[in-house]
């Protein structure tokens, strides 16, 4: 247990001895082997620390082994825009694989989004605030899936799945339901912000992306429209529509 932590600073340290180890092909160094000998629970919390260069507050984790197997009870923080994020689940070979579920909570989730990635300038300030998601979750080397993800954000109801791959080559696949969105808000160019990003480092860049969109209602520019499919595919910077169609358009259906 500890008050301040910099996890920055610990990350790059544990960066430089795997590095290390695997130039050093005359070591055979099994990292587990603390982990086979022992039993019983591994309870870790810091009160504040930071990454990324900013606050994380109350991180939690409390690891349980029983038998051969290792669980995660709890692991969670508080993380910026007030965003509280748990897991819960098992690890698998050699904690090279962890299965199981996870949620988040968050006040701010644009404050998140941008600790992550870039600020959302041409989206008002007014949105992207309040989030509630759950869903299943797979992390491995080089990549991670969130599958059965249900919650709110915002006014807007959504399901569906993601899948985020990391590598030479790094891609994201998000296919997801929505009941209801009104455009117009997040589209309010009077309330756009000026550029206000808290992380340097673009964590959320992806060489593909595929969006998969089910809207059931879309209020846009004051028009109502219905049934909408959505598919796209971006690659080497261009942006192709594979797919729009809308059942209620202008009266009409559009294809």
């Amino acid at each position: 247990s500890s008050n301040n932590v910099d996890l920055d600073s610990f990350i790059q340290q544990v960066n430089e001895i795997n590095k290390s180890q695997k130039s050093d092909n005359s070591k055979n160094i099994d990292n587990n082997d603390y982990w086979d000998k022992s039993f019983g629970k591994f309870i870790f919390s810091i009160g504040t620390s930071k990454l990324l260069d900013y606050p994380v507050r109350n991180l939690s984790i409390e690891i349980n082994k029983e038998q051969s197997n290792y669980y995660l009870n709890t692991g969670k923080a508080t993380f910026p825009g007030n965003t509280n994020i748990s897991f819960e689940g098992l690890f698998k070979n050699k904690f090279s694989i962890f299965e199981g579920g996870g949620s988040l909570e968050s006040e701010n989730i644009r404050d998140f989004y941008r600790w992550l990635s870039k600020d959302l300038n041409n989206i008002s300030d007014s949105r992207l605030k309040k989030a509630r998601i759950n869903s299943e979750v797979v992390f491995r080397k080089g990549g991670a899936t969130f599958a059965g993800i249900s919650g709110k954000i915002d006014s807007s109801n959504i399901n569906g799945e993601v899948r985020l791959r990391f590598g030479d080559l790094t891609s994201a696949f998000v296919n997801l339901k929505i009941d209801s969105l009104n455009l117009d808000p997040y589209l309010d160019k009077n309330e756009n912000s000026e550029d206000n990003d808290l992380n340097k480092i673009d964590l959320l860049n992806f060489d593909v992306i595929n969006f998969d969109i089910q809207l059931e209602n879309l209020l846009m520019f004051k028009n109502k429209y219905s049934d909408i499919i959505f598919k796209n595919t971006y690659k080497n910077n261009i942006f192709i529509i594979d797919q729009l169609d809308i059942l209620d358009f202008a009266g009409g259906e559009l294809k």
